[in-house]
């Protein structure tokens, strides 16, 4: 029975495994953390087979350099309040797949599994999975160390932008919802024979999300309302610098967040640059394409306190 053969590597794995051996890093640690038996290793660092190629192996999904984008995001977010959850490494990795014209071993639609994220950290010992002191709800439970963690990191934030004596330049975006449900909680004083209503405003029989940014110095931007499935009849009334869009359950999404942002935030807030946005946690708020888009145009996002399973950079 003949010897089953043994993979060739590929090329980009093993180039970056003989650099880092060549670099001074130890050979075993090395060939195991890019997964490639430790005599071909030794056999390439030394030159022995020089003027060969490898050819097709298993090929990483994300090449080292192609990795890299996703390590600056990592970093970027834990430098911002906002380490990413194990979670937001997949949806963040899917992204960054997305936009290979190529065909991967990941599925594109799915993304990556737990074992890909061990393995992404394997090879980028810099960065490592940790997790808080506590793992309670970030919206319930917030330490007092946390609040002045946060208070830290935007004062440092305003003084390295500079943006000290301009409030017009610091913005805080949240959401809130309607479902049309609302309880009337209270009572209210009318004439005997007078009967009492509350309005509220129709969604159109579903949930309305309404996001919304305001600036330190009051000023408020133009609103984004949400609407489940379809949109209502009578609009009549509102301003038409709003944004009106539709989720599946009148939700915010990470499409519409991006479709906010660029449209709707980046006109109205002005042109001074930079710029600071302050949002919450939440993880439609965040991706790749919105950290790009912020970038280009000279905005810093800023997250508020949240307790999670986070990746931390040192």
């Amino acid at each position: 029975m003949s010897k089953k053969k043994r993979p060739k590597q590929d090329q980009t794995n093993l180039l970056a495994a003989v650099r880092a051996v060549n670099r001074g890093k130890n050979l075993s640690a090395t060939a195991r953390l890019y997964g490639i038996p430790k005599t071909t290793l030794y056999d390439h660092s030394k030159g022995r087979l020089r003027g060969c190629t490898t050819g097709p192996g298993r090929k990483l999904s994300l090449t080292m350099e192609e990795g890299q984008p996703l390590i600056n995001y990592i970093k970027y977010m834990a430098d911002r309040g906002r380490p990413l959850t194990n979670r937001m490494l997949k949806k963040f990795a899917t992204a960054i797949l997305r936009r290979k014209e190529h065909v991967t071993q990941i599925d594109k639609n799915k993304g990556p599994s737990d074992k890909w994220c061990q393995r992404f950290r394997k090879r980028h010992p810099e960065i490592k999975l940790r997790k808080p002191d506590k793992a309670s709800n970030p919206r319930m439970e917030v330490t007092r160390e946390d609040i002045e963690e946060y208070y830290d990191l935007l004062e440092t934030t305003i003084d390295r932008l500079g943006l000290r004596d301009k409030p017009e330049c610091i913005f805080n975006c949240d959401e809130t919802g309607i479902s049309g449900k609302e309880v009337i909680r209270g009572k209210v004083l009318v004439k005997s024979s007078q009967h009492p209503y509350q309005e509220i405003m129709n969604a159109g029989g579903g949930h309305l999300s309404i996001n919304m940014a305001i600036s330190a110095a009051g000023n408020c931007l133009p609103l984004m309302l949400i609407f489940a499935k379809h949109m209502p009849r009578n609009l009549d009334g509102l301003p038409g610098d709003w944004m009106l869009e539709l989720s599946k359950k009148g939700y915010m999404n990470g499409d519409l967040f991006l479709t906010w942002f660029k449209d709707l935030f980046i006109p109205h807030c002005g042109r001074q640059r930079p710029v600071i946005l302050i949002m919450d946690n939440l993880a439609s708020h965040l991706s790749p394409d919105i950290i790009d888009e912020a970038k280009r145009n000279r905005i810093e996002l800023l997250c508020l306190p949240q307790t999670q399973l986070i990746y931390s950079n040192h």
